[in-house]
């Protein structure tokens, strides 16, 4: 039984749509396509999706037709209009009759991740086996999920310009979303986080290299030898030079009680 039923006559904004939802992080979905209105209702009744994304623009629909038919078929579904008409009418339509959003086309991946959280967060489907706590279960692992992503992309990519509109693409959050929901996840800011693992690396640099302190920023990520010297200061107490010296002191002393 699919989870989503995709239902336009649009080939290439099917594929596009279907390749969001599967490299989303509220995945695994199982995913079917109709390309007629005709389809789609049939489709509706024999498997009872639980997301359902439209377009009602089809050719052998007429106005609401569509959306009347699938309400009266599956009422408690999670129904999205996909289209590229920009109407204050169709939206008005579409909230009056009881479906759950409205995407403009082309599709932007952090304003579908960001519908689909809020779906599932509040989604009652008559064909749910999950009880809301599992529901809340399953968002509380995905959000986990999402900031572990970037994490692990952090930790790889430190050496380059980093910033949060990159890591929000990663996980196809819009920036604002990603900022609380990064905060909240981990107790720092994104720009905190990244400030910490680039310095570790740094440490571990001045540690056990002679490595110039300018170039040591520049292979950080820190980019010049002044930032990552003010940098350092602020969040060690001393400078980085002072810091491997004082190692080295340490090391040797230690080196001669043995």
């Amino acid at each position: 039984m699919p989870d989503v039923l995709i239902v336009d006559d649009d080939l290439y904004a099917c594929s596009e749509l279907r390749s969001l939802l599967e490299s989303s992080p509220f995945g695994p979905f199982s995913i079917m396509e109709c390309h007629s209105g005709e389809q789609g209702i049939r489709a509706l009744r024999r498997h009872c999706p639980t997301f359902l994304f439209f377009d009602p623009s089809l050719p052998d629909s007429r106005g609401n037709q569509f959306q009347r038919q699938v309400l009266g078929t599956a009422p408690g579904i999670s129904a999205i209009i996909v289209t590229q008409l920009k109407m204050f009418d169709l939206v008005y339509e579409a909230i009056n009759c009881g479906l759950k959003g409205y995407l403009l086309k082309p599709v932007l991946p952090f304003e579908l991740l960001s519908l689909m959280e809020r779906l599932i967060h509040v989604r009652v489907s008559p064909w749910s086996t999950k009880s809301p706590k599992r529901h809340e279960e399953s968002l509380a692992t995905t959000r986990t999920s999402s900031i572990q992503i970037v994490v692990e992309y952090v930790k790889d990519h430190y050496q380059e310009p980093l910033n949060i509109a990159d890591a929000a693409r990663q996980v196809y959050l819009s920036p604002s979303h990603f900022s609380h929901l990064f905060k909240k996840e981990t107790g720092v800011t994104f720009i905190e986080f990244v400030t910490a693992v680039r310095l570790d690396q740094a440490k571990k640099l001045l540690r056990t290299t002679n490595v110039p302190v300018e170039v040591i920023a520049q292979q950080t990520g820190f980019g010049t030898g002044s930032y990552f010297a003010t940098t350092f200061r602020r969040l060690q107490g001393q400078s980085p030079r002072s810091y491997r010296q004082n190692f080295s002191r340490l090391y040797q002393h230690k080196i001669a009680k043995y």
